[in-house]
């Protein structure tokens, strides 16, 4: 499922000429976002600051490198191509929050750490413990260098820096969680699944299913997986210790198991936290 993903200030604010390394660095760093977004792998975030950002400034020239960048960021910003969260805090306190390292005192990054830590406060009513459900795209680590680090700061929570792997929230070395979770009826959890209905819907998990030639056991064959998951007519409705084989198989929490075995598909995402999804 997909991470929320939100730009840093050296990708987001172009309120202030750039060099050509810079503006060389970002087209880069956006492209490789981007195909990330075409995977869903991740969303990107926005709030009212990073539209206004875009659409507050008027460029001029918007032609060569600063073209493609303004074409990605209306992509994203303007042209509804994001999720976007507005944060709400009642009054609630909040810090700043840190700038990723050489974007200090460039641009409005004073705003952008504003707006972020607003959202951190936002963000933790809806995370569980620790968990971040946000990350930072890190323009470093889009581009091709080791990823970057937040300047000195005393904040205890903040947004993590992401690059093109650690973004993919199923990567082991991500610092973030899916933003999105599937929506399991209550009823599912508790159903008993029969032999046919794993049969017929075992597809719909990424298995394909061998008849047997002879004797009752159907193999059903994962990619990747060490060996093929037993079906047998014998076991009907499946005992939920077979069903458990799926886990580290498929990747997915038996209730999704479960759901996609009764119905052929996997079921609805629902944001983790309240937003307009584009």
């Amino acid at each position: 499922m997909p991470a929320l993903i939100g730009l840093s200030p050296l990708l987001a604010d172009h309120t202030f000429p750039r060099s050509d390394e810079e503006l060389r660095t970002v087209a880069v760093a956006l492209g490789n976002l981007s195909a990330q977004v075409q995977t869903r792998t991740v969303r990107i975030l926005s709030t009212t600051f990073f539209v206004d950002l875009l659409a507050g400034y008027k460029w001029d020239g918007k032609s060569g490198i600063k073209g493609e960048i303004y074409k990605q960021l209306r992509l994203w910003y303007l042209n509804g191509h994001a999720v976007t969260l507005t944060p709400d805090l009642n009054g609630q306190p909040y810090t700043l929050h840190p700038v990723p390292s050489g974007c200090a005192d460039k641009g409005v990054s004073d705003l952008w750490a504003d707006e972020l830590g607003q959202l951190v406060v936002y963000h933790d009513r809806f995370a569980q413990g620790p968990q971040y459900l946000i990350g930072v795209a890190c323009e470093k680590a889009f581009s091709g260098e080791p990823i970057g680090t937040y300047a000195a700061h005393t904040c205890t929570r903040f947004f993590p820096l992401v690059g093109p792997q650690t973004c993919d929230c199923q990567h082991a070395a991500s610092p973030i969680t899916d933003f999105f979770a599937y929506d399991i009826p209550p009823e599912v959890p508790g159903a008993d699944i029969s032999f046919e209905h794993a049969k017929n819907n075992c597809p719909a998990l990424g298995g394909t299913v061998w008849k047997p030639r002879r004797g009752s056991h159907h193999k059903v064959k994962f990619r990747n997986a060490p060996r093929p998951w037993v079906l047998d007519p014998n076991n009907d409705p499946l005992p939920e210790r077979f069903l458990k084989q799926l886990v580290p198989i498929t990747g997915h929490s038996l209730d999704v198991i479960k759901y996609v075995l009764l119905y052929g598909k996997f079921p609805q995402l629902r944001p983790k936290m309240p937003c307009l999804i584009g």
